[in-house]
């Protein structure tokens, strides 16, 4: 365990009552032997931050909502639907902080919009079957969602209060989650199995693993966050017909957000929804 985790997990103890910490870690050893009969192995453990959706109003103010007021910049305005032409609703927006661990830089901010013309088109990208890597200019074949990873410093722009979303506060706080890798000698990744909502950390793929991607000026997508099976967003009670808005759950699966780790461009960006479903549409 890197001792920045190791911290972390032992911080995570010493908040519990003896009795629960004790059987959290007989817990923790019964895992082990559990691993180990099924060839799996750990490797590592990880420092993550659990995103905690409440049910605080966000305010105007507010940089880490659930719709709310957007926080944009200068060429990247709120974006109208590819599709229908309809101004997109603002799915998820949050600033990344220096203790989220991530390849983004510090102060950078992402944006997730999505419209309910139609369920969006994710996971609609071909890759190439040499080197993973995504298309040249791969977020122009995006029409029915958005994202964005702007800059740090450039979100300074407050838009329009969006009218799909209810605007709820995101909060954050600190966890560990435990990393493993297969035994198996011709497998040489690591993997999570954290379903949780969640910024950082590793990726958890139950059908394909698309963490071997790469954004088309070649650095690796990295993964961003995540969203747990089945969690919808509330919708203002004048859109509860629009059943498909909510993108990063539109599929009833677990969503993930990979970005590129040199940041080329604030739409280097992409929602891969980890369905057994889209499998074909990847390959």
């Amino acid at each position: 365990m890197n001792p920045e985790a190791q911290a972390a997990y032992e911080r995570m103890l010493a908040k519990m009552p003896e009795k629960k910490r004790r059987r959290y870690r007989l817990a923790v050893e019964q895992a082990a032997l559990d691993l180990k009969r099924n060839g799996l192995q750990y490797d590592r453990c990880e420092t993550i931050h659990r995103v905690h959706y409440t049910e605080e109003v966000a305010s105007k103010a507010d940089r880490d909502t659930v719709g709310g007021v957007p926080f944009l910049c200068e060429g990247f305005p709120v974006p109208k639907c590819g599709s229908c032409g309809k101004t997109m609703g603002l799915n998820l927006q949050f600033d990344i902080r220096g203790w989220f661990n991530l390849p983004s830089a510090e102060g950078s901010h992402v944006l997730a919009f999505c419209c309910d013309c139609q369920p969006a088109e994710i996971n609609a990208y071909q890759f190439s079957d040499c080197d993973n890597r995504l298309p040249s200019s791969y977020w122009e074949r995006r029409k029915t969602h958005e994202l964005y990873l702007l800059p740090p410093g450039s979100s300074y722009q407050p838009g329009e209060l969006d009218t799909f979303f209810l605007p709820k506060r995101l909060d954050f706080f600190e966890d560990t989650e435990v990393v493993l890798k297969s035994k198996k000698q011709s497998e040489d990744k690591t993997f999570s199995t954290n379903w949780h909502c969640k910024v950082g950390g590793v990726d958890a793929w139950e059908y394909v693993n698309y963490s071997g991607l790469r954004c088309c000026c070649g650095s690796k997508m990295a993964f961003l966050y995540q969203t747990h099976h089945f969690f919808v967003f509330e919708l203002y009670p004048e859109q509860h017909t629009s059943k498909e808005l909510n993108f990063l759950n539109c599929l009833r699966e677990s969503v993930k957000l990979l970005a590129c780790e040199q940041q080329c461009n604030p739409r280097a960006i992409i929602a891969i929804a980890d369905d057994q479903r889209f499998i074909e549409s990847t390959s």
